[in-house]
C-alpha cells in the first residue's frame, strides 16, 4: 500500500480498511510519482476487483508476472 498523495497516513487508514477484509502482511510506504486515481496491481483480477469494490476508488492494473503480490498506489480519489 503506497501513499502518492501528501496526506500523511493515508496508506495506513487504508490498510485498516484492508485489514477488515482479512488482507494480512500489509506494508506500507510513500511513492514518489502523484497519481490521481488509485491503481491495484496484480495478476489475481478477481481480488483486485474485490478490492476495488470494498475501497469504491482505483483502477485494475493486470500484471501477469505479479503472482502473490498486490500492489496498491493511493491516488488523490482516495482523500475522502
Amino acid at each position: 500500500m503506497l501513499n502518492s498523495t501528501n496526506v500523511n497516513g493515508l496508506a495506513k487508514k487504508y490498510k485498516e480498511r484492508l485489514s477488515q477484509l482479512g488482507y494480512k502482511n500489509i506494508k506500507t510506504g510513500n511513492y514518489s510519482v502523484a497519481y490521481e486515481k488509485t491503481e491495484i496491481q496484480t495478476s489475481n483480477v478477481e481480488i483486485a476487483h474485490k478490492i476495488k469494490e470494498f475501497l469504491k476508488i482505483g483502477e485494475v492494473n493486470y500484471l501477469k508476472d505479479n503472482e502473490n503480490e498486490i500492489i496498491i498506489i493511493l491516488g488523490t480519489d482516495a482523500i475522502k
